[in-house]
């Protein structure tokens, strides 16, 4: 098991916890909320790591790219869990926001830390080892 799932796997039993502490719409909503963070952010890694391997070059983009998803991710399910009525209903939109970027912040960093390591030491290209003769 990796860093990135021991991590996540903790901070869903926070959220349970939170959630039952909380209750209601506060409750489900913040359960909710890292749910769909930690899938947000664990889609953002996927692409991050599928990058990392095969154009090691676009890592600060896949990164970019990464954290932008999880914006508009955290953006437009908040504004549908606020507006929807039905959702509006079952779920606090506070809440929901503070679980999701809970999620998105705790995946952040352990993750990155084995993206990284998986990269290993590597030459720069076109830089070629010098003759030890």
């Amino acid at each position: 098991m990796t860093l990135t799932t021991k991590t996540t796997v903790a901070g869903l039993a926070v959220a349970l916890a939170a959630a039952f502490v909380l209750g209601g719409r506060q409750g489900s909503g913040a359960l909710a909320g890292f749910l769909a963070g930690a899938f947000t952010a664990g889609l953002a890694l996927v692409v991050q790591r599928r990058l990392a391997r095969t154009r090691p070059e676009l890592l600060a983009a896949s990164v970019l790219a990464g954290f932008l998803l999880k914006a508009c991710a955290m953006l437009a399910t908040t504004l549908a869990v606020r507006f929807v009525p039905v959702l509006a209903d079952a779920f606090d939109a506070v809440a929901f926001l503070f679980g999701f970027a809970g999620a998105a912040l705790l995946v952040l960093g352990p993750a990155t830390l084995e993206t990284l390591r998986g990269l290993g030491p590597r030459a720069k290209p076109g830089v070629t080892e010098p003759n030890p003769s």
